[in-house]
């Protein structure tokens, strides 16, 4: 009996594993549904779309489809999945340069959205954390002056933080 048991209360757990599974590919999809819904609310211009995989290489078209679809699915909000298509935009229309794409690709997959919604407030002559400021210098978005010269003979240890160029086009890239 101990081993019936036992074997009942196996298939009991491995069926509730089954349907928990099921349960989670059900939302994973959905969620995914809803990022590939926001990325495609507003279509591409089909001339720029057709001017752009003519200039290049059909291999590096696939790469850049490949990139963004594990953008989409690796995203953790339907805001990153609109960042994702207005970056795509900006290299349609050529305001980024394919090397910048990769490069801003990059930061957008490792930066959280709340982090993205905190440069842009930056970007907009706000303020936030140091330890972000440090992050996003990490990311080359913001430059560090490191220590600098307050006056009057006066050396701060702390350092100043400024969004550069690239900073600027990105935000720039992911608002569209």
């Amino acid at each position: 009996m101990g081993y019936l048991s036992i074997l009942t209360g196996t298939i009991k757990t491995l069926s509730a594993l089954a349907s928990l599974y099921k349960g989670c590919v059900a939302v994973n999809s959905r969620f995914l549904v809803k990022k590939i819904e926001k990325f495609s609310e507003r279509p591409f211009d089909e001339d720029v779309v057709r001017d752009f995989v003519e200039e290049i290489d059909i291999n590096r078209w696939e790469e850049i489809q490949d990139l963004v679809i594990h953008q989409l699915t690796q995203a953790e909000s339907v805001i990153k999945a609109i960042y994702e298509r207005n970056l795509v935009e900006a290299l349609l229309t050529r305001r980024i340069s394919d090397a910048e794409f990769w490069k801003m690709n990059f930061v957008l997959q490792h930066l959280y959205t709340f982090d993205i919604s905190e440069l842009i407030k930056l970007y907009d002559g706000g303020d936030c954390p140091t330890q972000m400021k440090i992050s996003f210098s990490f990311y080359g978005i913001l430059d560090d002056s490191g220590p600098h010269d307050e006056g009057e003979g006066t050396l701060s240890l702390s350092s100043i933080y400024t969004i550069n160029d690239f900073g600027k086009k990105f935000v720039d890239s992911i608002r569209g």
